[in-house]
């Protein structure tokens, strides 16, 4: 058993997540938004039996219908442009997981960045940037390997620039907890 879970499984889970999108036509994309936010919540969400019987199944239809709504637009968004449209569906999929987390009914669980927890030193950027350029930095690698496998072409410049900001942002993270450790 780990105590501690498996956090950095993040960095992998959201390839198929795009694959689908992107290899979807349009008249299935939003039944497997469906399904994905169901069952994604289903089992996520088990934990709030413990508030509410019902909790868990109004929380995974609820989101269900969102998901519904998400991957055609993720679909649309990774179609703007020739290449690169990963870049758009990161941004999509980041505003997303910002808007569903405002107001009364926002729902703040299962945000990608909260897998991190128990790596200091990648999640200090978000003293800059929030949670949201931690689920930016999730999620940008995995739009782009879907999108390299979807449209069989290697985007040899943009991987060098993501493991460089993604070098960058450890080191920020290094230094932040070694200067802080320092203080005490």
């Amino acid at each position: 058993e780990c105590l501690d879970g498996y956090g950095w499984w993040i960095f992998f889970t959201y390839i198929p997540f795009f694959l689908i999108i992107n290899k979807s036509k349009y008249k299935a994309v939003w039944f497997y938004g469906l399904l994905y936010g169901y069952v994604f919540y289903a089992v996520y969400g088990i934990w709030m039996a413990a508030f509410h019987p019902l909790a868990n199944y109004i929380v995974s239809i609820l989101e269900s219908l969102q998901y519904l709504l998400l991957f055609p637009i993720l679909k649309y968004a990774g179609s703007l442009t020739r290449k690169r449209g990963y870049l758009i569906q990161s941004l999509v999929l980041t505003s997303y997981y910002y808007l569903t987390q405002q107001g009364f009914l926002g729902f703040p669980y299962g945000t990608p960045s909260s897998a991190l927890w128990n790596y200091p030193a990648l999640i200090q950027s978000a003293s800059i940037f929030g949670i949201w350029g931690i689920t930016l930095l999730i999620i940008i690698p995995q739009a782009m390997i879907a999108e390299m496998i979807d449209k069989k072409e290697w985007y040899g410049k943009d991987v060098v620039i993501y493991i460089s900001l993604f070098i960058l942002n450890l080191a920020i993270g290094n230094f932040t907890i070694e200067k802080y450790e320092s203080r005490t």
